[in-house]
């Protein structure tokens, strides 16, 4: 499914108790899409919705644009991460992060321990992860987590 159809599944699907849907505010959207470099389908999840939250719960969490820039320019919330990820969002104890670098590439979506910036696993992309999740109602992780591992801490 693309993202529009995942989002469609979620909220149509009662299981997933999905909060509402909310719009970004475009003055929002646009300073935060130019100033980051973003992936074409987490910039198509930002035109239907500001974030999400899945099971009414803070442990499935999509994080809205004021939240994803409150994690990536707060020094007290930034988990010493390098510039170049961008936290995105929670899901029963791990970071979802975009690596800005590999914005252009299927591989650029990571989940790793939310202590920690180091052993990072690949998701592919944001559709992948959603479609993982519908997959498998929401069992996490769904992914393989036998490596390779990235490191996206400042000093690594």
């Amino acid at each position: 499914m693309d993202i529009k159809q995942l989002l469609e599944f979620f909220t149509i699907n009662p299981f997933w108790g999905i909060d509402s849907i909310k719009e970004c505010n475009p003055n929002s959207y646009q300073v935060f899409t130019t100033i980051y470099h973003l992936p074409n389908d987490y910039i198509q999840l930002l035109t239907i919705t500001d974030g999400f939250v899945l099971f009414h719960s803070g442990d499935f969490i999509i994080y809205d644009i004021a939240q994803v820039l409150k994690y990536n320019t707060d020094p007290l919330y930034s988990n010493n991460f390098k510039d170049s990820i961008l936290h995105i969002g929670f899901f029963l104890e791990r970071n979802i992060v975009i690596d800005q670098r590999k914005a252009d590439t299927d591989y650029y979506l990571f989940a790793g321990d939310c202590c920690s910036t180091d052993e990072f696993v690949c998701l592919g992309t944001i559709t992948d992860f959603l479609n993982g999740l519908a997959r498998t109602l929401g069992k996490i992780p769904f992914w393989d987590e036998g490596g390779p591992y990235w490191d996206f801490g400042v000093n690594a």
